[in-house]
């Protein structure tokens, strides 16, 4: 068995759980054996994307799963952090991609049994944040995880709607197996039971919920992303979400915005390679106006003349200079030099101005 369960503190970060599971998924050449990976993804900090690309994290999870729901921004922050981690998380699906294909090109691949599943999940819908505690609210999501499982000669996908349980997954690979685990000096039973002989469950569930709760943790999330699951959906949210994708050439741009923002000195728009280290997903600064008063929506990012994101979660900054905003943008960053900027959007009866704010 070859055991890359890696906890070690160099090696824990996403970009190294990336390259070991990698390194895992090479070593496999088809000689028949067991092999076991526990990597530690979509684990924060969220800074993957799907190629791989590391991006520093921009919103601190601990820090803000500790804080008041009714602090100003929460909701808009913890979508934010809602979009970094759906990011990392087609990381995962790009790993799992390729094991899938590795797999398939070698001539074991029709008597391979493959499971892929989670020790726990993680709430990301406000209030509850989190999974600790687990709560009425949360646990719909913190407590339930994937569970995939390819059996030996199987061609075609199914999906099922039976219970299963983690503790499900040992008897079920010894029953699809056909391993006999009885010996003279001990008799093996298990916690859980095979999904594949039509056995009942033969433990009762600790927490449970009908499928009411899953549905309404499914709207929930569905209102939250409402424009689709691309690039372009995972940006576009908000009231304004309509306009991402959009070149900002094909909109009307009226006179200046009062408002002026200063960039996050974290944020790097110039002077990318984006093949190797792509700008920032997350953008941050601050923004103000003369009066003091805040922005009266969200406003809109652009990045080389199209609209890639939404920016608010407004809060006093802390220094006395405005207020602090962030915002998930989509990557339309190019190699060289960027041109990226802050709308404030303007909305009349059967039109929408942008104003420019100055940077």
């Amino acid at each position: 068995m070859k055991d890359a369960f890696i906890r070690s503190f160099d090696e824990n970060t996403p970009q190294a759980q990336r390259v070991l599971m990698r390194r895992e998924i090479e070593a496999i050449d088809g000689t028949p054996g067991v092999h076991y990976v526990h990597v530690l993804l979509p684990h924060y900090p969220w800074t993957l994307d799907r190629a791989g690309h590391d991006s520093p994290p921009i919103i601190s999870w601990y820090s803000f799963v500790q804080s008041d729901p009714e602090r100003a921004g929460f909701d808009f922050r913890s979508r934010v952090l809602h979009q970094m981690h759906a990011r990392q998380l087609s990381a995962v699906d790009e790993l799992v991609e390729g094991l899938l294909t590795r797999l398939r090109s070698l001539p074991t691949w029709d008597a391979t049994t493959l499971v892929v599943t989670s020790d726990h999940g993680l709430n990301l819908m406000p209030p509850d944040i989190g999974r600790n505690p687990i709560t009425e609210r949360n646990r719909e999501a913190a407590l339930r995880v994937p569970l995939f499982i390819k059996a030996p000669g199987q061609t075609t996908g199914a999906v099922r709607d039976d219970r299963a349980d983690t503790v499900d997954v040992l008897p079920s690979l010894v029953d699809l197996l056909d391993v006999s685990l009885a010996s003279a000096d001990e008799e093996w039973t298990f916690d859980g039971h095979s999904l594949y002989d039509g056995s009942e469950p033969t433990s009762q569930r600790v927490v449970t919920s009908d499928v009411a709760g899953l549905d309404a943790l499914a709207r929930r999330q569905a209102a939250r992303f409402p424009r689709g699951d691309g690039w372009r959906g995972l940006a576009a949210v908000g009231r304004h979400g309509t306009l991402v994708g959009e070149q900002v050439a094909g909109l009307r741009v009226g006179a200046p915005s009062e408002l002026t923002a200063a960039w996050d000195d974290r944020m790097k728009f110039d002077d990318l390679t984006v093949a190797n280290q792509p700008g920032p997903p997350v953008v941050a600064g601050t923004v103000s106006d003369e009066r003091g008063a805040r922005p009266s929506s969200d406003l809109l990012v652009a990045i080389n003349g199209r609209v890639a994101g939404v920016a608010g979660g407004y809060r006093p900054s802390g220094d006395g200079g405005g207020l602090s905003f962030v915002g998930y943008v989509a990557d339309l960053y190019r190699d060289g030099d960027n041109d990226v900027r802050l709308y404030e959007v303007e909305r009349r009866a059967r039109s929408v101005v942008l104003h420019r704010v100055q940077t």
